[in-house]
């Protein structure tokens, strides 16, 4: 949780020590179906300190909810704001550059062979 509070330092400043607190125990008070209606209509801000001073597992459950509910790019964005997921950017470079790795030593004995075989018949020509 010390991970999520230094993420999320800078939204806090905004927002003093007791605000943050009264709201976290305002919002906990709710059922999770009510914190994650609350979740999508309060501010991005004011969404993140509350999220930062609850526990983790809890946090992963709400954010899961906010997607099963159809609000990806909302969970996608507080999840990366509490530093429990990458840049979906960078997540996607990966797998990119991964894919085009995979797809290079799979046809690398093709290429080999074509090679080859243009050497070859180069010489009989």
């Amino acid at each position: 949780m010390t991970v999520m509070n230094n993420q999320c330092m800078n939204y806090a400043d905004s927002f003093s020590i007791d605000e943050i607190g009264a709201a976290t125990n305002a919002f906990l008070k709710y059922e999770s179906v009510k914190q994650v209606q609350l979740l999508v209509v309060m501010s991005s801000e004011e969404a993140i300190a509350i999220l930062s001073n609850c526990t983790i597992r809890h946090v992963k459950q709400l954010l899961s909810d906010l997607s099963r509910e159809g609000h990806d790019q909302l969970s996608e964005h507080y999840s990366y704001q509490l530093g429990l997921a990458s840049s979906t950017v960078a997540q996607a470079k990966h797998s990119l550059q991964h894919a085009v790795c995979e797809y290079a030593k799979q046809k690398a004995g093709w290429i080999v062979s074509f090679a080859l075989l243009g050497i070859a018949s180069g010489f009989i020509l």
